[in-house]
């Protein structure tokens, strides 16, 4: 095993460790939460969502957007790959995930005000 891939490792299992302690704070305080994939996994399928899908160099990649309890919600997806998603709430910016640099966070519980 090379020192790379032993820091690969020991970042993801950090980050694992990381999201469980949240989602079981979260838990036990009775905060509202929610990771990237679930998130990602609610847009498309809410009655308000409007989505647009588009062909680039014969890539389909689909557009969604959300507003609904205060909260806007942006999806943009390549199948079943979430490239991004941000949810603000007013002038509040809820989440920014870009696939590109934040590859090790979709199931990390987000708090909800």
């Amino acid at each position: 095993m090379n020192v790379e891939s032993m820091v690969y490792s020991a970042k993801k299992t950090l980050g694992q460790a990381t999201a469980y302690a949240k989602e079981k704070i979260f838990e036990l305080t009775g905060t509202p939460s929610a990771s990237v994939s679930a998130l990602a996994k609610f847009i498309p399928t809410h009655h308000d969502t409007k989505a647009e899908i588009k062909t680039f160099l014969g890539t389909n990649f689909i557009f969604y957007t959300l507003e609904t309890m205060g909260v806007r919600y942006y999806l943009e997806m390549k199948g079943s790959r979430i490239l991004q998603l941000d949810a603000n709430m007013k002038d509040h910016q809820i989440v920014s995930y870009r696939s590109y640099r934040d590859q090790h966070s979709l199931n990390v519980p987000i708090r909800f005000p």
